[in-house]
């Protein structure tokens, strides 16, 4: 095995083809068209909403897309996605591996075949899956960052949904917390990739990833360090939470905040945020499940806005008591 490195300043179609000499005798392969494209510069960390396309990821049979059902853009594989496929999305943005507070944090839905029963990840008969794959040698090899996962993930709605053959959408989204240090030491400079794996055999609806957050705990950036491309309210974590879940958003440049929570009545009931100027660079804020006066608010949906400069954006999340 060995890498062939590929000089290139943008996203191109190459050919390719090997020549060995045995014995004095040329011997070529057959020729191969591959794809290659540019790393960006290395970061500490990452956000995107995923709500509308960008040049951050190379993308195989994956799309920025809104389907119906679902109130943002986000990456979605094909629906239904075929078989004998691997639907892949690569960020093209190397990730410095932190020495804490390195979890890389994302929201799916993944209506994909599930695998036998009893059958763990890695074995023939899991079938479809997907995963979140890093590579530490500029992908010459891929690692798993956690076991891959079907419609098995959770039964009650993901499996029922495949098994209706129902589509996915926005209700469906639950959320996925990996921790980089689980697989490499701080330091290490790695790429990431979402990959769905179908095999010849049943397909189904597919997947779709939003709300991406690689290491974006920090309050705030340090000088040499890269600021957020654009104004983003990321979904709360964990969701559905109790007693208390954590807003996270991110400033391209300073601006006066202002977050607040509203009930589906539209009745203001708790100021997170007070309208003060804050610098650029990934914020979070927890919320305990209480509002202005203290009081203890009671299950259900409720609305987080958030408001900087003339960027506005609300999202929904779910107390669970």
């Amino acid at each position: 095995t060995f890498t062939l490195v590929i000089p290139t300043q943008a996203i191109d179609s190459v050919s390719v083809s090997l020549r060995a000499f045995r014995a004095g005798q040329a011997l070529k392969s057959s020729t191969k068209d591959v794809v290659v494209f540019p790393l960006l510069e290395a970061r500490s960390s990452y956000s995107s909403t995923l709500d509308v396309a960008n040049d951050d990821f190379d993308l195989v049979n994956f799309t920025f897309a809104q389907p119906p059902g679902f109130q943002n853009g986000a990456l979605h594989s094909p629906h239904p996605y075929p078989d004998n496929s691997n639907p892949t999305a690569f960020l093209r943005i190397p990730i410095i591996v932190a020495s804490e507070g390195a979890i890389l944090r994302y929201n799916d839905v993944a209506l994909v075949e599930p695998g036998s029963p009893g059958v763990g990840f890695g074995n023939a008969n899991f079938f479809d899956f997907v995963v979140v794959e890093a590579s530490n040698d500029n992908g010459g090899t891929w690692r798993p960052l956690a076991d891959g996962y079907d419609a098995r993930f959770d039964p009650a709605v993901w499996l029922a949904a495949f098994s209706n053959n129902q589509p996915g959408d926005a209700s469906m989204f639950r959320t996925h917390e990996i921790n980089l240090l689980d697989t490499f030491p701080p330091g290490e400079e790695i790429l990431i990739r979402f990959r769905l794996f179908a095999d010849q055999f049943v397909n189904g609806w597919g997947w779709v990833i939003d709300d991406l957050e690689i290491q974006s705990e920090v309050t705030s950036v340090a000088a040499d360090e890269p600021l957020p491309r654009v104004f983003s309210l990321a979904q709360n974590y964990p969701n559905p939470f109790n007693p208390t879940t954590t807003i996270r958003y991110a400033l391209p440049r300073s601006a006066d905040v202002r977050l607040t929570i509203y009930n589906l009545l539209g009745q203001q009931i708790r100021t997170l945020v007070d309208g003060r100027n804050q610098a650029a660079g990934f914020h979070s804020v927890q919320w305990d499940g209480k509002d202005d006066r203290g009081g203890l608010m009671p299950s259900g949906i409720y609305v987080y806005r958030i408001q900087a400069g003339d960027f506005k954006k609300s999202r929904k999340m779910l107390l669970v008591k």
